[in-house]
């Protein structure tokens, strides 16, 4: 998910947002609100090798599952709270839409020390609501950081499958 402020006059017209325009001779002001534009996410072309992300099993529920993220690299990883579902149809994978309005993740970082694997409860039920049978996949972020402005975005994805007489806890 892309977080953009909207200020010229041509896209406040063309976006989906509340937006306000005012005219004093020959300046046009435009006054817009954030838009949320849902963006799915760049898989690099190549990961580097010992990072990982996968699903622990049999802790998958239609509300939530259990994964573990690990890296054996030289890399300082760090990761947060965001995710993004996706499921399979037709072949492609497409990001789930929020079940609620304005869902939102806080923005902590996390250590991912090398060597020792961390288990993630996900729990997307309050974010996506109880998810029918499918493929789905879930997307994270983890970032290489070396300081300021520094730093490389890696994106994770662990599949799993929803069947038929799974029930959330």
């Amino acid at each position: 998910v892309i977080l953009r402020h909207l200020t010229d006059t041509t896209a406040c017209s063309s976006a989906l947002v509340s937006s306000q325009h005012t005219s004093d001779g020959f300046l046009c002001k435009c006054i817009c609100t954030f838009v949320i534009v849902p963006t799915l996410p760049a898989l690099p072309e190549t990961l580097p090798d010992g990072i990982s992300l996968s699903v622990l099993p049999g802790s998958v529920t239609p509300c939530g599952a259990s994964f573990r993220l690990f890296h054996n690299t030289n890399a300082e990883l760090q990761f947060g709270a965001a995710y993004t579902l996706q499921k399979l149809q037709n072949g492609e994978w497409s990001n789930l839409p929020y079940a609620i309005e304005n869902g939102a993740f806080t923005m902590e970082a996390y250590n991912l020390p090398k060597g020792e694997p961390q288990t993630l409860t996900v729990s997307w039920g309050w974010l996506y609501g109880e998810l029918p049978p499918g493929e789905y996949r879930l997307v994270k972020t983890v970032s290489d950081f070396r300081g300021t402005g520094d730093y490389d975005d890696y994106t994770l994805t662990a599949e799993f499958t929803i069947g038929e007489f799974i029930a959330c806890n």
